[in-house]
């Protein structure tokens, strides 16, 4: 299954950050092959809750990015009671897959400026 089009909760597991829930993911627009994924949390974040994660893609999940290891949460992961908890939120709060994308469209830009 193309990782984009999984619906079920994802988490990641990476050498730098170790294992945490996926709150949205986005395919590298640019030349530069990868994913980028936002935290749980996203929208109050006080330090980037954007990450890139270098690499091509590959498996049909779990999947594979660099040294990067991206899963479907099994209803029993301890990671699960955090992410649900962000789903809670995020219906309150009324966040949706456009204004993520917007968001992350804001931070980009935010980020190329910083260069």
């Amino acid at each position: 299954m193309n990782i984009f089009d999984e619906k079920r909760p994802l988490k990641i597991n990476n050498p730098i950050g170790g294992e945490r829930p996926i709150a949205f993911l986005i395919d590298s627009p640019f030349k530069k092959k990868g994913i980028y994924y936002f935290d749980i949390g996203y929208p109050e974040a006080t330090l980037n809750p954007l990450h890139f994660v270098p690499g091509e893609i590959s498996g049909e999940g779990p999947w594979q990015i660099g040294d990067s290891i991206i899963s479907v949460m099994k209803k029993d992961d301890p990671l699960m009671a955090e992410y649900s908890e962000w789903l809670d939120y995020k219906k309150e709060e009324l966040i949706t897959d456009e204004s993520t994308h917007e968001l992350f469209n804001i931070l980009i830009e935010e980020m190329a400026n910083d260069y």
